[in-house]
């Protein structure tokens, strides 16, 4: 049986298209905090002064929501994918969102790429590319410390823009790049690397990664159950 994993998105769900860079094997589940709020009732979450700006899509169009007021809806929109039958959920934004209740392990993408950035780069020049200008500070708040210098680049991952020179030129600085939202993909990212040194990261590459251990953890428990029937 593949196992069920369940995933909660800020925007609309499904994301079409959103998920195609997933492993096989794994049963999919989708929603959205958006799905739970009647259309005409979404501009009330967008972002007023001083509240951090989300980025992400609905009925085909981009959408900028409030963080702060989209953070005490997740809970409701995963209660309903446990509902349905998730085993593990994983929230689809990488921004520094609070851990809220739920029966089954939340993987929240920001705490893993904290981790691994740590471990990679304790001290040194960090780039964060971001959707919007408005995240810089909420970026350098979670992201610097004591000998870690940020370069901020802000570039919307949904409308398909080339980034300008200047930008690359200051990423060219940095000892290791991150994209710092879902909404970058691997084709945002072979492109970027084409023309800079530095490496960088991907969320959704440093998911897929986890996912794929999953799958191989998810073959070898049906491998030897299958061998304890024989």
């Amino acid at each position: 049986m593949k196992p069920k994993i369940g995933f909660l998105t800020i925007g609309l769900a499904p994301r079409k298209g959103f998920l195609d860079w997933l492993p096989e094997d794994f049963c999919v589940l989708e929603n959205g905090v958006l799905n739970e709020i009647p259309e005409e009732k979404w501009e009330d979450l967008a972002p007023e002064d001083n509240e951090v700006p989300l980025h992400t899509t609905a009925n085909d169009r981009e959408i900028i929501l409030s963080s702060e007021k989209i953070e005490p809806l997740l809970e409701k929109a995963a209660n309903k994918l446990v509902q349905n039958g998730a085993e593990l959920i994983i929230v689809l934004c990488s921004a520094p969102l609070k851990r809220f209740k739920c029966e089954v392990p939340v993987l929240l993408p920001h705490n893993i790429l904290r981790n691994l950035v740590d471990k990679m780069l304790p001290a040194g020049k960090l780039g964060l590319i971001a959707p919007d200008p408005g995240q810089e500070n909420m970026m350098r708040k979670n992201w610097e410390t004591e000998g870690r210098k940020i370069f901020f680049v802000p570039h919307p991952p949904y409308r398909g823009k080339e980034m300008p020179k200047s930008q690359i030129s200051l990423l060219e600085k940095c000892n290791l790049i991150l994209g710092d939202c879902f909404g970058y993909d691997v084709s945002f990212r072979v492109s970027l690397q084409g023309k800079i040194s530095p490496p960088v990261l991907l969320v959704r590459e440093v998911i897929m990664v986890i996912l794929q251990q999953l799958q191989d953890w998810e073959r070898k428990k049906q491998k030897d159950w299958g061998e304890k029937d024989v």
